[in-house]
């Protein structure tokens, strides 16, 4: 009796310790939707008075929302504490892919590299805030305010 409320004991732990980070392992893609919203909104609110510059303007975003249909990036989040990472632009040939550790500590999410490069660059961690569905930039005002929202895929 006793073996087996021990063993019933250590199998709730476990599965109440896997439920923890369940809900974040798993792939999570960019949702290019909310990129693409932010960038209708700046050219909206770019009243140009130069009717020129003002079509140069809108040109030129036209052809950034279009490339945001061709953009692809995903983080999967590992069961074991590691993550890969693949992105694709427009403009690449290959994906850039990397991988490393990822920690989650109440509702942030680190991300550390080991392997890889992110725009031809070594980067450090890179944190985001996690609220259950998303993954935004959390110390990256260029990725939050640009609309960057990772969603599970």
């Amino acid at each position: 009796m006793k073996a087996v409320l021990f063993t019933s004991l250590a199998l709730s732990l476990l599965l109440s310790a896997c439920g923890k980070s369940g809900g974040i392992t798993g792939t999570w893609v960019l949702d290019t939707s909310v990129m693409k919203k932010k960038m209708q909104e700046s050219m909206n609110k770019a009243g140009m008075k130069d009717s020129k510059a003002a079509a140069m303007f809108k040109k030129s975003m036209q052809g950034a929302l279009a490339a945001m249909d061709r953009m692809k990036s995903e983080i999967v989040l590992h069961g074991d504490g590691t993550y890969t990472y693949s992105t694709t632009t427009p403009h690449s040939t290959t994906p850039q892919e990397g991988k490393g550790t990822w920690k989650l500590e109440k509702d942030v999410l680190t991300l550390t590299p080991t392997s890889g490069a992110a725009g031809g660059m070594k980067r450090g961690p890179v944190k985001f805030r996690y609220n259950g569905t998303t993954l935004v930039p959390e110390d990256d005002p260029g990725g939050k305010n640009s609309g960057m929202v990772y969603r599970k895929g």
